[in-house]
């Protein structure tokens, strides 16, 4: 459960005695565990055409993902062409984009057609999935500005 905590602070200055009081309330909502993902619209993607254009472009991305990163992985891991202090950031790019591709593509896909969480996977995947998507977005983005500076 992942309960969300309200927290409201006011200050209160009485003007007989030109003294300042705090007063605070809280409050404590629990959403509920089938809700993982709040998207921002409830729009739902009802157009089978659409569905079908979306199911390609994002399984096309996945196995992209995949099969580059793999190669990638490969190529630097057998090859010996590549300069030793790049090719561990390289592999470390390549081992990142692996997991934003196949883990979070799948759960990106169905709650943005369905607007919810996935039956299949366990409600406890849910925030470990969102935390690869920004873990992988800032390992990305820092391992290509480490690539930059060196070079």
């Amino acid at each position: 459960m992942n309960p969300l905590v309200n927290f409201t602070s006011a200050l209160v200055v009485n003007s007989t005695t030109n003294s300042i009081t705090s007063t605070s309330t809280s409050s404590t909502t629990i959403t509920p565990t089938n809700q993982c993902y709040r998207p921002t619209t409830p729009m739902v993607v009802t157009n089978e055409s659409v569905r079908l254009f979306l199911l390609v472009l994002y399984s096309l991305t996945a196995l992209f993902a995949l099969t580059g990163n793999l190669v990638v992985l490969v190529v630097q891991l057998a090859g010996k062409e590549t300069a030793k202090n790049i090719r561990k950031y390289l592999i470390n790019l390549a081992i990142s984009d692996l997991l934003v591709g196949v883990l979070c593509m799948p759960v990106t896909y169905h709650t943005f057609i369905h607007r919810k969480w996935p039956a299949a996977f366990p409600e406890f995947l849910c925030p470990m999935a969102q935390f690869v998507q920004l873990l992988g977005v800032f390992v990305t983005s820092m391992t290509l500005t480490i690539i930059g500076v060196e070079r």
